[in-house]
């Protein structure tokens, strides 16, 4: 995309965030008034390589409130998965294969909406011990016994993505390999643990790829690669992943661009 036509979507967002501007009238929080204004310009992003939305000071101005207002919507949408942040370049509409923290279907199973064929291969199955941080996410003891998983999805027999997840199965046994590589890790989860994962939080970000990474997933070096890190629990409210996607910005499979 050219400059011009970078200034072009720019100046269009914002017409739209001022005909959308919040009302101190309303009664709902000025934050969430200003999600959804912020949230109705995003897809225009997604349609196009990865370009900035406007920054803060532009959002709060279009829509009539202050910079930390505008702090406090990004962060809901960040929460989402509908944007990430970039340290020094900006915030970015996050691909839409990421924005499906309140469906939680799995990426196996929007590879498969989008006509495409999912394949997996399980590089690492083991058993671990929570350490701190997981304990605290995950809502267990530390030491809890725990799962590790990490697999390769490709589509169309192209890697697509990096699958990280550590798992609480409260103490029932791994998955076999076979059954993850045949299907989706959320159905695994359904039809051999009965565990139906309802509430989730979504974490998105950018960064360089590691030289693992590029060779895991076919990169050139060097690249960006988008991850995706979630958190689910089950409908008792338990913690069941820890999970991270990790795949190439602006990735393109059978001529489907898997961002947009």
């Amino acid at each position: 995309m050219d400059a011009v036509s970078e200034e072009q979507l720019r100046r269009k967002a914002l017409a739209e965030l001022r005909r959308r501007r919040v009302s101190r009238a309303n009664p709902e929080p000025l934050y969430l008034q200003a999600t959804r204004s912020i949230e109705a310009i995003l897809g225009w992003y997604q349609a196009t390589r990865p370009v900035p939305i406007p920054p803060e000071t532009e959002l709060a101005a279009a829509l009539g409130i202050g910079r930390p207002t505008v702090r406090q919507a990004l962060a809901q949408l960040q929460q989402a998965g509908r944007v990430y942040a970039q340290r020094g370049v900006g915030t970015f509409a996050a691909p839409s294969v990421l924005s499906r923290p309140a469906r939680l279907t799995s990426l196996y199973d929007d590879l498969q909406a989008r006509g495409l064929e999912p394949q997996t291969r399980v590089l690492e199955l083991r058993q671990t011990d929570a350490e701190d941080q997981d304990a605290i996410e995950l809502e267990v003891a530390p030491g809890t016994p725990l799962i590790f998983l990490r697999r390769v999805r490709s589509a169309s027999g192209n890697p697509v993505a990096l699958l990280e997840n550590v798992l609480n199965l409260h103490g029932q046994q791994p998955p076999e390999p076979a059954d993850l590589e045949r299907v989706g890790l959320y159905s695994v989860l359904s039809s051999h643990y009965g565990v139906e994962l309802r509430v989730a939080s979504l974490q998105v970000s950018a960064r360089l790829a590691s030289r693992e990474e590029r060779k895991l997933l076919a990169l050139p070096n060097p690249c960006a690669v988008l991850v995706g890190r979630r958190l689910a629990f089950d409908s008792a409210g338990r913690g069941v992943e820890i999970g991270t996607t990790i795949y190439a910005e602006g990735a393109t499979i059978d001529g489907i661009r898997l961002d947009t």
